[in-house]
């Protein structure tokens, strides 16, 4: 996965990091924002302000030292974000509460356009403290670390992915062997379940562990550890632990993933800042896949969870995933027309079950925006289906990736010939997931990757059942 061309050296420096976090703990007051650049011609217009008002502080740190009131700025490795501080406020510091990005201290180009009009000064502007600007400050180093340096560990991480998911495939399609170490066999699904975990991490790990060598290490060492408990056990703390890592940090640390992790959105790229986004969608459906596999869980209560999941998706700025709302739904509504015996009961719950959720949507979010008007929700509806659809034209790579996840699904659904035995005693799981997976590709703009995502989850899921009902191994 690339990000951008990397630039600006002022990032590779940790004493560059420091200075600046000490100037403004020593500051008394000031207002503090990261500039989204998002808009060629807004973005022209800010860069044009803060060159002609502010000094950068990648040529002369030392200004904001000074006891001197002052507009200092900073741009990102990509010159598509802006840390601006302003020092001419008085009382405290301040911030502005972006309508976009829902979240204080990181507002789009035009806002902040908007906020120079009135000098800093609008209504709507939001006392912080003294802490929460460096934290804007800290968040911002992190997104340029990214920049600079999280390739050299991603590469490595999503190679030793692959090859543990081949070496899976390899072993999957030989028979069963006495001769195979079943630790051997443990570690395999359990590398590639860290793997997606430290994926998700990766951002804020290589802070402390900025060394490829000791970061593989410290990934080794815990996938040995969790490899050592049994087959059950590692693979339901991985699923528990990865579906915590996607809606604990949502509720309980303010989406921070969703803006920092690889797993997330970039700022500097993204239309989305805050709730679940497309890709922690996928690997949320994964996660929840594999704990429903390895726990031998009844359909009823994966039904439940997945019920559970749909709510938390429309929740306003915790969840708001439109398309991820409407794969469940629609997914378990078609599988219980073709699959349960007393379809009409089991369909008027779910269509009792979808009119309170929207109840709980506030009439600002998004979601409940997409369902104000039929024509509204075809327009969304149909602008993401044309979009995921123009991928296949423009990157015809994403074909080989749809026909896969379509030959997967067919060959678990068909009866004629018993290719894979062992997932027969799940196999409305899998059914259930590829159902959703497939409205997912349709109704969401980054569907391929998501499919791409889930049918990784659905490989761990196939070899799981091999291990246990062919190697005996718990």
């Amino acid at each position: 996965m690339n990000f951008f061309k990397f630039e600006s050296r002022v990032f590779g420096d940790t004493n560059f990091y420091e200075d600046i976090k000490k100037a403004l703990e020593n500051k008394k007051g000031g207002f503090a924002v990261i500039v989204v650049l998002k808009n060629q011609k807004d973005s022209l217009n800010v860069r044009d302000y803060l060159e002609k008002n502010g000094i950068n502080l990648e040529n002369n740190k030392e200004a904001i030292y000074t006891q001197n009131k002052g507009l200092f700025f900073l741009y990102s490795g990509d010159d598509r974000l802006a840390f601006v501080f302003s020092s001419y406020l008085k009382n405290g510091f301040w911030t502005k509460k972006s309508a976009d990005t829902k979240r204080k201290g990181l507002i789009l180009d035009r806002e902040f356009l908007e906020l120079i009009k009135d000098n800093y000064n609008e209504s709507n502007n939001v006392p912080i403290s003294k802490d929460f600007v460096v934290k804007l400050w800290r968040h911002f180093w992190i997104l340029n670390y990214q920049l600079q340096h999280l390739n050299n560990f991603l590469i490595p991480l999503f190679a030793i992915i692959i090859i543990f998911s081949v070496l899976g495939a390899i072993i999957f399609l030989s028979k069963p062997n006495e001769k195979y170490n079943k630790f051997f066999l443990k570690f395999i699904p359990t590398t590639v379940m860290v793997g997606y975990i430290f994926v998700i991490y990766s951002p804020l790990l290589i802070l402390k562990i900025n060394n490829i060598f000791l970061f593989l290490a410290v990934f080794f060492l815990i996938t040995l550890i969790t490899s050592s408990l049994s087959l059950k056990t590692s693979q339901l703390i991985c699923s528990l632990f990865g579906i915590f890592s996607i809606l604990g940090q949502a509720f309980l640390f303010d989406n921070i993933l969703q803006l920092l992790s690889t797993a997330g959105y970039h700022p500097s790229f993204a239309n989305r800042f805050y709730g679940i986004g497309n890709e922690f969608f996928s690997y949320l459906m994964g996660f929840i896949f594999i704990l429903s596999i390895v726990s031998n869980m009844s359909l009823r209560n994966l039904f439940i969870i997945l019920f559970l999941t749909t709510f938390v998706l429309i929740i306003p700025y915790y969840g708001v995933n439109f398309g991820g709302f409407l794969s469940i739904v629609a997914g378990i509504i078609i599988f219980l027309l073709f699959k349960t015996r007393h379809k009409i009961k089991m369909l008027a719950t779910l269509f009792v079950f979808v009119p309170l959720a929207l109840i709980l949507i506030l009439k600002n979010s998004y979601v409940y925006k997409a369902f104000a008007s039929f024509d509204t929700f075809v327009s969304i509806a149909k602008r993401k289906m044309l979009m995921n659809l123009s991928y296949l034209f423009q990157y015809p790579a994403t074909i080989l990736v749809l026909l896969a996840f379509v030959i997967l699904f067919l060959i678990i659904v068909q009866k004629r010939f018993n290719i894979l035995p062992s997932v027969e005693g799940h196999k409305d799981k899998f059914v259930v997931f590829f159902i959703i997976g497939l409205f997912a590709y349709l109704l969401n703009d980054s569907g391929t990757i998501i499919i791409a995502l889930l049918m990784g989850f659905l490989d761990l899921g196939i070899y799981y059942a091999k291990m246990v009902n062919e190697y005996a191994i718990r």
